[in-house]
């Protein structure tokens, strides 16, 4: 939980992320889930469930993490794998 590095990051403006894991394997479980994005007006209903497979951690592989989240997903995996 804290600041990130981002690019969108200024010197007087800049981003904090709050990361939780969930292991849901229910696929219509996580359909009735309501997810909810920060407090950025421009994020609003944009949250959503995703697979995350080595394609998406690939460094370069065009998705649209921001920050460290590709990071912090990996950090997830490597818990949830422990488990």
């Amino acid at each position: 939980e804290g600041y990130v590095d981002d690019p969108r990051n200024t010197d007087n403006a800049w981003v904090e992320t709050t990361v939780r894991l969930f292991l849901i394997t229910d696929r219509k479980l996580a359909a009735r889930l309501k997810l909810k994005t920060g407090s950025d007006p421009r994020s609003a209903n944009k949250a959503q469930w995703c697979e995350v497979d080595k394609s998406v951690l690939a460094e370069g592989s065009g998705d649209k993490l921001y920050a460290d989240h590709r990071e912090l997903i990996r950090l997830a995996l490597g818990k949830a794998h422990a488990m």
